[in-house]
C-alpha cells in the first residue's frame, strides 16, 4: 500500500495511536508474530496426533486385533519405549494421540468408506470391468457372499475385493443375484460394463435359466461366464479308485478327531516329538480349494505329460516318481503289491481324463493374442477388418514392443496396446 493510505487510515481509524513512537509499533509486530508461533506450535502436534491415530487403527485392523488393544496396549507401549529412547517431553507428546476404542472403531470406519469410495469412482470411470463370486460359510455357519472385482486402472490390470455381505436367510440364486444388484444400483455402478463373471460350477450359480449367471446374462448382455480355475482343479483330483478312496477318507477321520479338541492336538504333538517325526501338526484341511492354480496353458500341458510319465513308470514297477513310496517299500524290503499297482494306474489314467475334462485343449484361434509376434498371416482372426489385421501386422513386425511383452503380464501389455490408435 502507498504511504499516503497507510497514513490516512492510522489519522482516521486510529487516532489515538498517530502520536506513539516507531517502538511502539515494533513491540506489537513482534508480539502479533509470537503469537502466531504459539498457534501454529498447538495446531501442528494435534494434525500429526490425527495422522498418527489413523496410522495406529490401520495396523490393528490389518492385524485383526481388538480395538482395545490401542489405549490398553499400545499407547502405553509407545510412551515407555519414547521416554527411554527420547526422554520425557517427547513422551508427553503422545498423550495427543488419540486411541480409544470408539476412537480406533471411527478410524477403521472413516478408512474403510474412503478405500470404498476410491475403488466404486474408479470402477465408474473405466470402459469394462469383471467380478468374480463366491457364496461360502464361516466358523460360525454364517454364509457369507464375497465379490471381487477386476478392472483396468493407469494402463494396467487391477484386482480388488469389492464387498462382502451376510446371507442371513436363504442362498439361493435369486437372493444372490438381488443382494449383487442392491450393491450395484446403490453404488451407481453399470451392468453394460460388467464383461465377465467368475464362479464355481454351484448350481446356483450356473444354472441356465435361473442361476446367478444367468440372471447376470440378462442385464449384462456382453458378460461372458467362466469357471473357477481352482474349483475345476479340485473336481479334477476328486475323482479315484474305491481303494485308494478308503485310505482318504480314514486319513479325513483321523484328521477331524484329532483336530476336534486342543487337548488331542497337543497329545498327538506329543507323541511326534517322541516318535522322532519332522512335522508335529496337522493342516486343518486336506481336500478342497489349497491346490496350486495352473492358469496358464503350459502348466497343464506339463503336468498331463507327467501323468503320462509316471503311468508308464508305475506299469513298469517303478516308483522312484513317489519317494515316500518307494523310502517305504525299501525300509521294509517289500516288493509293488500287483493290486496296489493296478489302483495307482487307474487313478493316473483318471487323474488325465479329468484334467482334460475341465481343461480343454486350446484352441489356434486365439494364438496370436499368446504369441503376438510368432504369428502367421494365416492365423490372423477372420473376423478382424483388413485395417485391423493390417495393424495387428504391424504390431506383430513390432520389435520395439518385444521387451514390453516379455517384462509385462499378457492381459497388461494388450491393455497397453488398446490405447494407442489404430492406423486407417
Amino acid at each position: 500500500m502507498k504511504p499516503s493510505h497507510l497514513q490516512r487510515h492510522l489519522t482516521t481509524k486510529h487516532a489515538v495511536l498517530k502520536d506513539k513512537p516507531e517502538d511502539f509499533f515494533t513491540r506489537k509486530r513482534d508480539a502479533l508474530y509470537k503469537r502466531k508461533s504459539t498457534i501454529q506450535s498447538c495446531c501442528t502436534p494435534t494434525a500429526k496426533a490425527q495422522e498418527a491415530s489413523y496410522r495406529a487403527s490401520l495396523r490393528i485392523a490389518k492385524a485383526g486385533k481388538p480395538h482395545t488393544i490401542g489405549e490398553q496396549l499400545c499407547l502405553p507401549l509407545a510412551k515407555e519405549m519414547t521416554k527411554i529412547m527420547c526422554g520425557e517431553k517427547a513422551a508427553k507428546q503422545l498423550h495427543l494421540v488419540p486411541l480409544s476404542n470408539d476412537t480406533v472403531s471411527r478410524r477403521i470406519g472413516a478408512m474403510a468408506d474412503d478405500i470404498k469410495k476410491t475403488l466404486i469412482e474408479r470402477i465408474k470411470i473405466e470402459r469394462y470391468y469383471s467380478i468374480q463370486l463366491d457364496e461360502t460359510t464361516d466358523v460360525a455357519d454364517l454364509a457369507n457372499f464375497m465379490v471381487y472385482v477386476r478392472y483396468e486402472h493407469d494402463g494396467a490390470a487391477q484386482e480388488d475385493f469389492l464387498f462382502c455381505q451376510p446371507l442371513e436367510t436363504r442362498t439361493t440364486a435369486e437372493h444372490i443375484f438381488q443382494l449383487l444388484d442392491a450393491f450395484v444400483q446403490e453404488n451407481g455402478l453399470k451392468w453394460k460394463k460388467c464383461v465377465g463373471v467368475c464362479t464355481d460350477g454351484a448350481r446356483a450359480m450356473t444354472g441356465r435359466h435361473s442361476g446367478v449367471a444367468a440372471r447376470i446374462q440378462q442385464v449384462a448382455l456382453e458378460m461372458r461366464w467362466t469357471h473357477c480355475s481352482i474349483h475345476r482343479e479340485a473336481l479334477a483330483v476328486k475323482k479315484m479308485p474305491d481303494d485308494l478312496k478308503s485310505v482318504l477318507d480314514s486319513a479325513v477321520k483321523t484328521v477331524n478327531f484329532i483336530k476336534a479338541r486342543p487337548m488331542q492336538s497337543r497329545l498327538f504333538q506329543v507323541l511326534c516329538d517322541e516318535m522322532g517325526s519332522e512335522h508335529v501338526q496337522l493342516l486343518l484341511h486336506t481336500e478342497g480349494l489349497s491346490i496350486n492354480v495352473f492358469d496358464v496353458e503350459d502348466k497343464i500341458n506339463t503336468m498331463l505329460k507327467k501323468l503320462e510319465l509316471f503311468e508308464i513308470k508305475v506299469k513298469a514297477g517303478d516308483v522312484s516318481a513317489f519317494p515316500a513310496l518307494e523310502s517305504f517299500l525299501s525300509d521294509n524290503e517289500l516288493t509293488l503289491d500287483d493290486g496296489v499297482r493296478d489302483n495307482m494306474v487307474a487313478h493316473l489314467v483318471s487323474l488325465r481324463q479329468q484334467f482334460r475334462q475341465y481343461f480343454p485343449v486350446m484352441t489356434k484361434a486365439n494364438s496370436w493374442m499368446r504369441s503376438p509376434f510368432s504369428m502367421e498371416t494365416s492365423e490372423l482372426p477372420k473376423d478382424l477388418t483388413v485395417a485391423e489385421q493390417e495393424s495387428l501386422i504391424e504390431l506383430s513386425c513390432d520389435e520395439t514392443l518385444k521387451p514390453a511383452f516379455r517384462k509385462q503380464s499378457l492381459l497388461d501389455f494388450w491393455i497397453k496396446q488398446q490405447r494407442i490408435p489404430c492406423p486407417v
